[in-house]
């Protein structure tokens, strides 16, 4: 018969570990529910600023493209009006030696 109490006795002494061990887990199981819930939410936080990112990128990559096509028309015209300067040089040029030489005879 005392056998049978210590059994018992160790049973509801291994059910009672069981019972704490059981609720802790099921403790730590809705802890990590919640901590996986803010993670969702925080991740669709996170995708936003990052759409946000790669649209600012884009719209500065437009920006870029622009004055970088506005920077090559500029640099165009500039070519030209330096090139109508040497013409004018030139000729001045050609003008004055040919003055000089004629008025030289």
């Amino acid at each position: 018969m005392e056998e049978i109490m210590r059994q018992v006795n160790r049973l509801d002494t291994e059910q009672v570990e069981m019972k704490r061990r059981l609720d802790k887990l099921e403790i730590n199981d809705e802890r990590h529910e919640e901590d996986i819930r803010q993670l969702y939410a925080h991740q669709e936080g996170t995708k936003a600023y990052v759409n946000q990112i790669l649209q600012k990128i884009d719209s500065l990559e437009t920006k870029l493209f622009n004055a970088l096509s506005n920077s090559t028309t500029n640099n165009i015209k500039e070519r030209l009006g330096w090139i109508e300067l040497i013409k004018y040089v030139i000729t001045a040029t050609v003008g004055a030696v040919i003055f000089y030489l004629f008025s030289m005879n």
